[in-house]
């Protein structure tokens, strides 16, 4: 997949030093490179976006939820 050579290592840093399962973890982006990071460390990720950039098109074929705004993403986030 194109997130495989992504370097997450803040991300795995992050999740160490604070004892948080990534499983149970959501990354909320507005980039494509956000959600790579956030699914090479093997957390959930959600792009900000309505589907008509490059970028959007990208995510969903990664399989990354789109959401239009941070509410909706809260919202998805609480329904999963």
């Amino acid at each position: 997949k194109e997130y495989r050579g992504l370097q997450p290592g803040l991300l795995l840093k992050a999740l160490v030093e604070h004892h948080i399962a990534p499983e149970k973890s959501w990354m909320i982006g507005d980039r494509l490179r956000d959600v790579q990071a956030a699914l090479a460390a093997h957390i959930n990720a959600i792009k900000l976006g309505i589907g008509q950039t490059t970028e959007d098109c990208a995510a969903r074929k990664l399989g990354v939820t789109l959401c239009q705004d941070l509410l909706a993403a809260a919202h998805f986030i609480l329904r999963s």
